[in-house]
């Protein structure tokens, strides 16, 4: 199996993708998160790392197919993830406002 990779060097078009979506809709910004990519045959199984330390991801695969149409579960993806990590990043920041 191949090991993850930086998204933005395994596919930049996908890594400009959740970035862009992730900041517009959810004011998530790249430094707030860590995008990883895993290449084979069939498609990238992508990994997002966000909260403190980076502790938390959500995942999924895309086939090559899916990446060239982009297709409505990218869309789904990056929706489920920007509401998970959004709702992270607040608790986060109050534990750390809490005396």
């Amino acid at each position: 199996m191949n090991r993850p990779a930086p998204l933005q060097s395994l596919s930049p078009n996908l890594y400009r993708l959740i970035t862009m979506k992730l900041e517009d809709e959810y004011h998530i910004h790249p430094y707030d998160i860590q995008i990883f990519g895993t290449e084979n045959e069939d498609g990238i199984h992508v990994t997002v790392s966000y909260g403190s330390q980076f502790s938390h991801q959500a995942d999924q695969f895309f086939t090559h197919q899916e990446l060239d149409d982009g297709n409505s579960k990218i869309d789904s993806f990056i929706e489920k993830t920007g509401i998970q990590c959004r709702e992270v990043m607040i608790d986060d920041y109050f534990k750390k406002m809490t005396p």
